[in-house]
């Protein structure tokens, strides 16, 4: 029921002619030399089993994907342009392969998995699981920004003229629908005003030990009894000259965790 309505709120928008029209034109702009600033395909979800019976729902934010592909394209050029995607199943069905295939990177039993904010992502969800081994937890990956392009980063002009009109309202949804206990923003306080677009009426709390930048607990109005927290991406955390801040906040987060669940 959840994945059919996730899927409802996203054909709304992949579907929105505007949208798709101006995505085209930018992206036809962009082949050849600028094909790095490509609109790949949206970051659109599917909740497994495994999360959607946990006990514990934590629903962990990066900042936008470094590519992203529609999982039916048989040609390896245009397998993350946005604009050649015209089935919504096909995006979500590369959300479900890079997290069944036994030899993806980001597979929740892969042996492999490079990128630092995977390996924070399991890291603290281990944690977690940790605290009561009869309480079933699962996370679930998403990003405060839903498009990305084929390389690091946004567009500003990306992201004020299609990412924030049409696909930012899918964040309140996909809380709505998906219901995380927790929500763990690894998006880095330089992205907070991003999170203000998607989640409008939410606070930023500075925690004891820690300043804003480092470390907050946000407020969301608008979801109460959800516990929120926003830090540093794992990219910064794992190059910091800092030693002691990884694990310093690694240990704020559970504790946080903590008391409102386990105590």
């Amino acid at each position: 029921m959840e994945n059919d309505e996730l899927l409802k709120n996203y054909r709304s928008v992949h579907n929105n002619k505007k949208m798709r029209s101006l995505v085209a034109k930018h992206n036809a702009h962009c082949r050849g030399k600028k094909r790095d600033e490509m609109i790949v395909c949206p970051l659109f979800l599917y909740a497994n089993d495994e999360y959607l019976k946990a006990d514990l729902k934590i629903m962990v934010f990066g900042q936008e994907t470094y590519g992203w592909e529609c999982r039916k394209s048989k040609d390896e050029k245009d397998a993350s342009d946005y604009s050649k995607c015209t089935d919504v199943k096909d995006i979500i069905a590369n959300y479900k392969w890079v997290f069944s295939n036994k030899d993806s990177e980001y597979a929740t039993n892969g042996k492999s998995c490079r990128g630092v904010f995977f390996q924070e992502m399991r890291l603290l969800t281990s944690k977690v699981k940790r605290l009561d081994e009869n309480k079933k937890v699962a996370a679930i990956w998403n990003n405060v920004n839903k498009l990305g392009q084929d390389s690091a980063g946004t567009g500003q002009d990306i992201y004020s003229t299609i990412t924030k009109v049409y696909f930012n309202k899918l964040v309140e949804k996909e809380i709505e629908i998906l219901k995380p206990s927790v929500c763990i923003f690894l998006s880095g306080p330089n992205y907070d005003d991003i999170i203000a677009d998607v989640l409008p009426d939410t606070e930023w709390i500075e925690q004891q030990g820690l300043d804003k930048r480092q470390f907050a607990l946000l407020k969301l109005n608008k979801f109460p009894g959800i516990l929120a927290l926003r830090t540093y991406h794992p990219r910064y955390l794992y190059q910091s000259k800092d030693r002691n801040l990884r694990p310093k906040i690694e240990r704020k987060i559970i504790s946080c965790i903590k008391k409102k669940f386990y105590n």
